[in-house]
């Protein structure tokens, strides 16, 4: 809410998409020429009615001193206008309840995350690591001994400088689906408030995952003496 623009992320899958970037391209492109040739452009954009907003479970990171939040795929575009207002507060100095945000975003590829990255850099750039750490899985390298030893250079890379050597990011970089049960107890361990939230957006496949992490987590929390919180989970679907 606090910037003049708003952004939109579009992942091109089908017809209408494919068109809509193609609309976009063909007017930048003259737009370009137009300045060059010192003209005005022969076509524009059109306008764009939309409609909203609309509140959603994600916006209850507030109520927590902890909250993690699992993108997949284009499933990471609302946890970043969140990450952009956490950025902007602290830049305001406002206080606010939430201490620690964990950002997980689970994608398939390096090429899927590319787009991101100046994002995820910015965002990095206006939190610092004790209030945001980045988490970044890459889940379409299989779990065998090349990823292993890629895995091990990238901790050997981050000890040394501090960035990954993937992504050149803060963010963590890990090969393979997380096992979210194990994760939450890593990012539970003695944090802050007496419960975390875990919000996630994506598709069911995933968000049914994280839901069936967060209940195996919080049964594990109820059987053993652990300074790991229990956590509460809400999840979009897309």
């Amino acid at each position: 809410p606090h910037e003049q623009h708003l952004t939109l992320h579009i992942r091109c899958v089908g017809h209408w998409t494919n068109a809509c970037w193609q609309l976009v391209h063909e007017v930048e492109e003259e737009r370009a020429l137009a300045q060059k040739e010192n003209r005005e452009p022969l076509v524009e954009l059109p306008f764009v009615n939309v409609e909203g907003p609309f509140g959603e479970g994600h916006q209850e990171w507030r109520r927590f001193e902890t909250s993690i939040l699992v993108g997949a795929g284009i499933g990471v575009t609302p946890f970043v206008s969140i990450i952009k207002e956490i950025g902007h507060l602290l830049k305001l100095g406002i206080k606010m309840k939430t201490k620690k945000v964990h950002f997980i975003w689970v994608c398939r590829s390096q090429k899927q995350y590319e787009w991101l990255v100046d994002v995820i850099r910015g965002l990095e750039k206006s939190a610092p690591e004790k209030r945001l750490e980045c988490h970044i899985f890459i889940t379409r390298l299989n779990k065998d001994f090349r990823t292993a030893f890629l895995y091990a250079f990238e901790q050997q890379f981050r000890t040394a400088r501090g960035v990954s050597l993937f992504t050149n990011l803060r963010a963590k970089t890990y090969f393979g689906r997380p096992d979210f049960a194990q994760l939450f107890r890593e990012l539970t361990d003695g944090a802050d408030g007496k419960k975390v939230g875990v919000f996630s957006c994506g598709s069911p496949a995933v968000t049914n995952g994280v839901e069936q992490g967060a209940q195996a987590h919080n049964q594990y929390v109820l059987d053993n003496n652990t300074t790991c919180k229990r956590v509460s989970h809400y999840y979009v679907n897309f």
